[in-house]
């Protein structure tokens, strides 16, 4: 026997039903393979990436939301389609340099974050429980960050896949400019991109830098020459400061 279902009605006429945000999402990721699509309101899956601390709301990450930028939560890399995945597999290792121990991620195309594992700062960072190790994908990169802190080695050319707003694309470029040994502050790389006013908006941008070392913002200082904030702490901001001013 068929279970037969109670029709709604408003106002004399039955209710449609309505597709709901989850099934749109789920619909864009797995049927459309829309890789950049994120599916904010899977309270599993963002119960999963956060680990269970400080699961970020449907106004959080919402496309319509004016703070939506979901870029560090879940960049388009690690979207769940199966061509998705199979696309942009994310790598990663770890090695240690006279400063502290480095962690690289990425893809076959590209590094998308580095981590300073120095134990101090504001930045939280860990491996997916699905990335791979994998040495040969990061090989260069690794011999230019150790010849760099060799001395021999004063900017890198190495392949990036920068996730983040069209705004903090641009400061990340800017910094890119700065020389070895030599310092900017916010108000000169807010210049540099055409926008004067924007210090602040640059020091926020500064603070999301996902690849550091790599893209400078150690090389960014305080108007009045302090060295204010780093995500990874003022010692190692410090360190590669002054390891730079000896080896210019």
């Amino acid at each position: 026997m068929k279970h037969q279902t109670e029709k709604k009605y408003r106002d004399g006429a039955p209710v449609q039903k309505e597709i709901g945000d989850w099934a749109v999402s789920s619909v864009s990721t797995q049927g459309l393979e829309m890789i950049d699509s994120f599916p904010y309101c899977d309270l599993g899956l963002l119960k999963a990436l956060t680990r269970g601390e400080k699961v970020p709301t449907k106004k959080n990450y919402s496309p319509q939301s004016s703070n939506g930028d979901h870029t560090e939560l879940m960049p388009p890399f690690v979207s769940g389609t199966k061509a998705g995945r199979n696309k942009s597999m994310i790598f990663y290792t770890t090695f240690d340099t006279p400063v502290c121990k480095i962690i690289l991620a990425g893809t076959k195309d590209g590094i998308c974050g580095l981590h300073l594992d120095t134990g101090e700062g504001k930045r939280a960072f860990a491996i997916g429980d699905d990335w791979i190790r994998n040495e040969a994908v990061f090989a260069d990169a690794k011999e230019k960050i150790e010849a760099y802190f060799a001395g021999n080695l004063q900017s890198f050319a190495v392949a990036l896949q920068l996730h983040g707003t069209d705004f903090q694309k641009k400061v990340w470029t800017a910094l890119l400019d700065i020389p070895f040994g030599e310092v900017r502050t916010y108000g000169e790389v807010a210049a540099a991109i055409g926008n004067k006013k924007a210090s602040r908006a640059v020091g926020m941008a500064n603070s999301k830098n996902p690849i550091p070392l790599i893209i400078p913002c150690h090389r960014v200082i305080g108007a009045d020459g302090s060295l204010t904030g780093f995500a990874h702490g003022l010692s190692i901001k410090r360190k590669l400061l002054e390891f730079e001013r000896q080896h210019r």
